[in-house]
């Protein structure tokens, strides 16, 4: 699947749980609590949320082997990835749909990227350092490479017959 196809389906699921947020939470209870996390921040940690899972959508891929995947092509995202596909070429050498490509991949990429954009953030942007952040972003970076899984495995008709 393409890039394109990842980030696509990443914004139609951010765009899905926005309305139904907005329309089913009547007594504000997700606004009230980023509020309450977040005081006077709560929007920017939401955006920072919101563009790791579209960035998650697409990051298993940086264990293509000639760097081709869309994510190298961005001269904002291609430090980060190449920096984290190094770090984990320590664990050994990283085979396309391997290692990232595997609940445990996502999970320690997901680390991996939150400790980097954390530590950008709470230098740069952030008045205070906040736990809470943190997890909610490896939470939203962890999903949107999830649902990178899910939408490559739908792809494999061979995945769907094991479902029988």
């Amino acid at each position: 699947m393409k890039a394109k196809q990842h980030l696509l389906i990443s914004f139609f699921i951010i765009f899905s749980v926005t309305i139904l947020i907005i329309f089913y939470d009547k007594n504000s209870f997700f606004s009230s609590m980023f509020s309450s996390l977040f005081p006077g921040e709560e929007m920017l940690v939401l955006l920072i949320g919101i563009c790791l899972f579209s960035l998650g959508a697409i990051f298993p891929d940086i264990d293509s082997e000639d760097d081709g995947s869309y994510i190298f092509h961005q001269p904002i995202l291609k430090p980060l990835a190449k920096f984290v596909k190094k770090i984990l070429e320590i664990f050994g050498k990283l085979n396309h749909k391997g290692f990232t490509h595997t609940v445990l991949g996502i999970s320690l990429d997901s680390i991996l990227v939150v400790l980097i954009i954390s530590i950008i953030s709470y230098s740069l942007i952030l008045n205070k350092f906040s736990f809470l952040a943190m997890l909610f972003w490896y939470f939203m970076f962890f999903f949107g490479q999830l649902s990178h899984l899910i939408e490559d495995k739908m792809k494999d008709p061979k995945w769907l017959l094991k479902l029988k």
